[in-house]
């Protein structure tokens, strides 16, 4: 009996022991380790924090609303009714659609129904009425290594029609929206460096839009655009969640091939009438011929002719593209010039100030007087702060770019302008950005119910604001 009992004992160790074996050998297994997320050159890539007022990039309009921060508004301005982007159509011209410029504003707050907003808690929302625009937003990135390639998305989703269905559109072939890339760090979204990608449909959806290219200098600027066929009452556009991140170093050197006119037995040809050398180029996501043909610095019409392509050709990935180099031939001696005189820095002048708004109406008079003790802050477009100064002042021979004012009123006075501009410097320009605020008498703040006209509150004064716009977007919704 003795000897069953240990027998028993013996087998229970040794099949808890096998048991053991397998929990013990699971719980060594390593975790693998996560791919770290590429890091985004954009600033405020999801379209968050402030939205503020801005100047075109002349610098001689302001933009039609509000513009996220880090972000710069665009668009194609209307011209006279006998152009070809008219602002107003005549009456008996039928088939004529008018241009009009679109207003700007975030979509937080706005009861849309589905909400208009991908990621996070607001979006960038631009529209036209009765009109046709192109135009979008754009951002200068710096700080990017030339040679590499990088890619841009941005995801948008559309809404237009004749009805006030904000949940499906109708009647609206197309709004054409593009992602393009200006490899060389240029902000005229018409010059001829920048790359677009297809338009696509995003009525109604959100739909990811995407461009590649290789870095020609240490900046890059990304762009997103629009323009609908069709100028009907509600033509909407909203976009979220923009990246712009490096895709890999300069590609290692191509493969040189023999040119197909380099025949066997030939005789040989004097330089000027040399064949060029040919790499085979293979197709990446965002690639097109425009593009390869500045990578390489190649012909784009001699790519057409070697690869029996022209401007409609469509890629496919993987593709392998001939791209013929330019024949290298010895300099030809030349004096050695005098240096260049070197060339001034575009520049411009941003003057700040505030005044006492004598009549409250947002709008500087003659007798209004320069308001003392009022806090100026100037940054730029990256953020850093160039000045912070309770004196009214203009700063000469300011870079060319984007910065941001902001103004704080004494106490006893209440705002009756903006604080808050986003200001588009152009070199040779002259800004100037005044803050208006009226006197608040000490009574009028302690006894409002005294002054009907003006016993709103702060709270109520948001609340009705809010009120106000939301009436209005429910009439064009």
């Amino acid at each position: 009996m003795r000897r069953a009992l240990i027998a028993c004992g013996l087998a229970v160790v040794l099949i808890a022991s096998l048991m053991a074996s397998p929990i013990r050998a699971q719980s060594t297994r390593r975790t693998p380790t996560p791919t770290p997320t590429p890091e985004n050159l954009l600033k405020n890539g999801g379209f968050e924090g402030a939205f503020t007022r801005q100047w075109n990039v002349a610098n001689d309009i302001w933009v039609n609303g509000r513009v996220a921060e880090g972000w710069m508004a665009w668009w194609r301005d209307p011209g006279e009714p006998d152009s070809e982007y008219p602002g107003r159509c005549p009456q008996d011209d039928a088939a004529c659609q008018p241009w009009h410029d679109p207003e700007y504003r975030e979509t937080r707050g706005i009861p849309y129904t589905p909400p208009r907003i991908r990621s996070g808690d607001n979006s960038q929302m631009y529209f036209t009425s009765f009109g046709l625009h192109e135009g979008g937003v754009y951002q200068r990135a710096v700080g990017v290594p030339k040679g590499w390639r990088v890619t841009f998305t941005i995801w948008a989703r559309a809404w237009s029609n004749d009805t006030e269905d904000t949940a499906e559109s109708s009647g609206q072939p197309s709004l054409n929206v593009q992602a393009g890339i200006d490899p060389t760090g240029g902000i005229d979204p018409w010059g001829s460096t920048v790359i677009w990608s297809q338009a696509s449909d995003t009525l109604d959806a959100w739909v990811e839009n995407s461009v590649s290219a290789v870095a020609q200098s240490d900046a890059v600027t990304v762009f997103f655009r629009s323009r609908p066929d069709r100028a009907l009452k509600h033509v909407d556009v909203v976009v979220d969640d923009a990246q712009l991140i490096l895709i890999g170093p300069p590609p290692p050197t191509p493969v040189i091939i023999d040119s197909p006119n380099n025949v066997a037995g030939a005789p040989a040809q004097v330089a000027e009438s040399a064949s060029p050398q040919i790499i085979i180029h293979i197709v990446q996501p965002g690639d097109t011929l425009f593009g390869i043909a500045q990578q390489y610095h190649a012909d784009l019409s001699a790519i057409y002719a070697l690869n029996e392509l022209n401007e409609t050709s469509v890629l496919k990935i993987g593709q392998a593209i001939q791209v013929p180099l330019p024949i290298e031939r010895p300099p030809t001696p030349i004096p050695t010039p005098e240096p260049p005189a070197p060339q001034p820095v575009a520049a411009g002048t941003l003057c700040v100030g505030a005044f006492e708004d004598v009549a409250g109406d947002g709008r500087y008079a003659e007798d209004d007087t320069r308001l003392p003790d009022a806090a100026f802050t100037i940054t730029d477009g990256q953020g850093r702060t160039l000045i912070v100064s309770n004196t009214a002042q203009c700063l000469n021979d300011l870079a060319a770019g984007a910065y941001v004012v902001s103004v704080q009123l004494p106490a006893g006075y209440l705002a009756t302008t903006d604080t808050r501009w986003g200001v588009a410097l152009a070199g040779g320009a002259r800004v100037e950005v005044a803050a208006g605020g009226r006197r608040v008498e000490p009574n009028e703040q302690a006894a409002p119910a005294t002054l009907p006209g003006i016993a709103i509150g702060t709270g109520s004064i948001v609340i009705l604001a809010s009120a106000v716009i939301i009436a209005r977007r429910l009439r064009r919704i």
